[in-house]
């Protein structure tokens, strides 16, 4: 049985399941009054090109929060955040960029990285991040020397990420003045965002309010935040239940619920909105 149904002798048509089958709609169009086909086949079509959307932004979300993942630097756990780092950079580089050096173009590169550790003035969650990422380039140097180098590693690490266990951590998000001022009085206890970034239970959102709203950006302000910032944990998130796939209803707990409470390694991810 096809998947699209069309109306006949005036009875009412079977649910639409699954993906929209055209050219059994359209078999079944050369059944109905001439006037009625351009109209069903002009339906299924709408519904053929909405039902790809909705699959697509499901899948589009699934895999930009496992590229984000593998691409927001860590950290807190050396040699987790160091073969992270290494595959990091093999999936921004490719192949051709690190087979192509030489041991002198490896030396270079370990001197500028830990170069950039060194400088004074520096916040310590850069320092360290300099630090992982002249480790990624010596695991990707070794790699390289022993022919383990591959990309197909650094794929399967991305598809681990989409499910690997992970402790809270850290998003910060823009926020229109209006829904930060809701959020901070208590009368917005929730927030719904695109999936982008595996939001989980326990993550802390740090809501930062822009001087301007999303809308006057969209058409050209500029990105611009008053100073003013307010801390939430996620203690649900919400799939399914009238939300389009990719899309999460996320509960906040109290603002008396801070980020220290959630563990010293909460900070190690905070991919900014």
């Amino acid at each position: 049985m096809h998947t699209c149904n069309v109306a006949k002798n005036g009875q009412q048509a079977a649910p639409v399941q699954g993906p929209v089958d055209l050219d059994a709609t359209r078999r079944d169009a050369v059944n109905l009054p001439p006037e009625w086909q351009s109209t069903v086949m002009a339906l299924a079509e709408e519904l053929a090109g909405a039902r790809a959307l909705v699959e697509n932004s499901a899948k589009d979300a699934a895999d930009a929060a496992a590229f984000r993942r593998i691409n927001t630097p860590e950290v807190a756990h050396f040699v987790h955040a160091s073969y992270n780092e290494a595959m990091h950079q093999r999936v921004r580089w490719g192949p051709a960029h690190d087979m192509a050096k030489s041991n002198e173009d490896w030396y270079a590169l370990l001197g500028y990285l830990a170069g950039k550790a060194q400088q004074p003035d520096i916040p310590l969650d850069k320092r360290l991040h300099h630090v992982i990422a002249t480790s990624g380039a010596c695991f990707n140097w070794h790699g390289v020397l022993t022919g383990s180098w591959s990309d197909r590693e650094a794929a399967d690490a991305l598809e681990r990420a989409r499910t690997q266990p992970r402790g809270p951590i850290q998003h910060s998000l823009k926020c229109d003045s209006e829904v930060f001022n809701a959020v901070a009085d208590g009368r917005k206890t929730h927030e719904i965002r695109f999936d982008d970034r595996d939001y989980r239970l326990g993550d802390v959102l740090l809501l930062k309010e822009t001087v301007y709203s999303a809308a006057e950006m969209q058409t050209g302000a500029p990105v611009l935040f008053t100073g003013q910032e307010i801390w939430r944990v996620v203690s649900h998130v919400l799939t399914g239940y009238g939300l389009f796939p990719g899309w999460v209803c996320l509960s906040l707990e109290s603002p008396n619920t801070k980020r220290a409470a959630l563990g010293p390694d909460t900070a190690a991810n905070s991919p900014e909105a």
